[in-house]
């Protein structure tokens, strides 16, 4: 999947979601090669790469409490900020912004899922320069948690000013233990 969303413009993309044996019948159709390290269905992001999408961000915590990721947008790891464009100009998708939040919060407390995202707001979008761009992640934790779960605020910023922060994008997340079970279809 990572692969695909780091391909350039013009070039094929195909995405397949779900939970199927679907690369051994495609490779029995003779539409795909299966190597060794695609045979597995339960393969997963290298530990050493950290969160698809935070990598392996810096995180620091207050002396208020709140918690702190640190990372840079640029366009050799995030290359779909090529093709996403509003007005003429390079903007971070929103979706992509409460997935960062997403990861912070499974990075920050590992062990827990990120069970519900409540709250998604777009206060100012995020317009990409040429240069990178250095962005944090400010979730401020709960008063009290819970061993079936707890809500945190997350909120993606950068520096307008030094010293002052311009709060792009805010959500609720709500970790807990395990997901819950899906609703029968």
């Amino acid at each position: 999947f990572r692969g695909e969303l780091a391909r350039f413009a013009g070039t094929p993309v195909e995405v397949v979601c779900g939970e199927a044996a679907w690369d051994s019948r495609e490779a029995e159709l003779g539409r795909i090669h299966v190597g060794e390290a695609a045979a597995s269905p339960k393969a997963s992001v290298d530990a050493a790469d950290g969160e698809p999408l935070l990598g392996t961000a810096a995180t620091e915590a207050q002396p208020t409490g709140e918690r702190v990721v640190t990372l840079e947008l640029d366009r050799a790891r995030h290359r779909y900020l090529d093709e996403h464009m509003l007005d003429g100009k390079q903007v971070l998708p929103a979706a992509v912004a409460l997935e960062m939040m997403a990861e912070a919060g499974r990075m920050l407390w590992p062990g827990w899922q990120v069970a519900e995202v409540r709250e998604h707001k777009l206060m100012k979008g995020v317009e990409m320069e040429s240069r990178p761009r250095t962005m944090r992640i400010l979730i401020q934790p709960p008063p009290y948690g819970s061993s079936e779960g707890f809500e945190v605020t997350a909120q993606l910023q950068s520096e307008l000013a030094p010293g002052k922060m311009l709060t792009h994008y805010r959500a609720a997340l709500r970790l807990a233990q395990a997901l819950p079970d899906a609703v029968p279809a």
